[in-house]
């Protein structure tokens, strides 16, 4: 059989102005943030999808504006007739989000604003059945559930069964509240396919026996400071034998605008203020995504990178990428930036150790996995654990 080819997205949050951003500020972002959304339905048809879903916290509170909750329901119909499965989140639990259907089919005097190929999962767990595939969803029940996820039921006996759920699996990221609990090896023994998970926003990924079974798309608009801001979907091909995570790149987004800055060192002077006059020179707006390459040689006093937390609210998203040279601080360096900048400086010492033991094989083989690190790094955003074969 062919794989089945399911959208994943959530962690939306229509109807939140985050970092306290003015009013003007906010409406822009809420309305670039609808303007991403209004493509998904498109896209999701031109890509073949057989599956979309979506685990939560698509609206943020049942007082936003009707105006944004029309647009909401918008892009739900859209999507006929591929089939969407709903698993309400934290913030947008099962009780109010069906509040909010409620009151919309009122308004709108009409039996139902969603169409029926929306399915919205229940407060026990329940399995959609499809031709070839089952998709076992549960909706999140109200703001006191903060204990342990609601028992997951067996997987059943179509060829590809999938999850989907909101909640917290493993460690809880700074700033981000435990909700519907459960851990890595108690999820992964239930030995689904694939299990499409809410509630963390960043892009993070579960591998058993080295293969991806479970998974975070991140969320579409950073909300938070320790928020990364991962295009919020993931596109995937299920089958038994294991999950193929197709690479989608900001660049598909038509409406999103892409500056890529080159800062040279130490002809650009002191990294920050080299940013900073980048930024008045392009006028960088709200709704823009930025990728800065730094490259050359500087000293370790006078590198410190742009923090991107202190610009979650100046831009859609900005990325670093740090192209080293053997002639920088790798300790120092590594504190300031990330966990690639560590795997790079790790792999950079490898390699150099082979050179001076003129061991050209185990050169070319840290130099293999430092381009693959590399890729996964900056384009997978696996930050969490890369094949053992490619470990540090």
């Amino acid at each position: 059989m062919k794989p089945i080819r399911v959208l994943q997205t959530s962690d939306w949050h229509i109807g939140r102005l985050p970092f306290q951003l003015r009013t003007d500020r906010g409406i822009q972002r809420q309305d670039f943030l609808l303007q991403l959304l209004e493509q998904l339905p498109e896209f999701a048809k031109n890509q073949n999808v057989d599956i979309v879903l979506l685990p939560g916290d698509l609206f943020n509170a049942d007082s936003i504006p009707s105006q944004l909750i029309e647009r909401f329901f918008g892009i739900l119909n859209a999507f006929a007739p591929i089939p969407v499965i709903i698993s309400t989140g934290n913030h947008d639990y099962y009780d109010s989000f069906l509040s909010l259907v409620k009151r919309f089919n009122f308004k709108k005097q009409e039996a139902s604003v969603l169409g029926n190929h929306v399915y919205l999962a229940g407060k026990e767990w329940q399995r959609f059945q499809f031709q070839g595939f089952a998709v076992t969803a549960r909706s999140f029940l109200s703001l006191r559930e903060m204990g342990a996820l609601q028992k997951i039921p067996p997987r059943g006996l179509d060829p590809v069964e999938i999850l989907c759920f909101h909640g917290s699996v493993g460690e809880v990221p700074p700033e981000q509240e435990p909700m519907a609990t459960i851990s890595p090896d108690e999820l992964l023994g239930m030995n689904y396919d694939y299990a499409a998970i809410g509630h963390y926003h960043r892009r993070k990924f579960f591998l058993k026996n080295d293969r991806v079974v479970a998974g975070y798309s991140g969320a579409f608009l950073a909300q938070r400071k320790s928020d990364v801001g991962d295009l919020g979907f993931l596109i995937l091909d299920v089958e038994p034998k294991g999950v193929f995570i197709h690479n989608i790149r900001a660049e598909n987004w038509d409406k999103l605008r892409i500056h890529e800055i080159t800062l040279s060192f130490p002809g650009d002077g002191e990294p920050i203020q080299a940013l900073e006059n980048k930024w008045r020179e392009l006028n960088i707006q709200l709704t823009d995504y930025v990728r800065v390459i730094y490259q050359g040689r500087l000293s370790k006093d006078r590198f410190r990178i742009p923090n991107p937390d202190h610009y979650k609210d100046r831009c859609y998203h900005l990325e670093n990428i740090i192209q080293l040279t053997p002639d920088w601080d790798y300790e120092e360096l590594a504190k300031g930036i990330s966990a690639e900048a560590q795997f790079v400086r790790t792999q950079l010492e490898r390699i150099q150790e082979a050179i001076r033991s003129q061991n050209k094989e185990e050169e070319q083989l840290q130099r293999d996995i430092l381009e693959v690190g590399l890729q996964a790094f900056r384009y997978q955003k696996v930050e969490d654990k890369l094949p053992a074969r490619y470990s540090t």
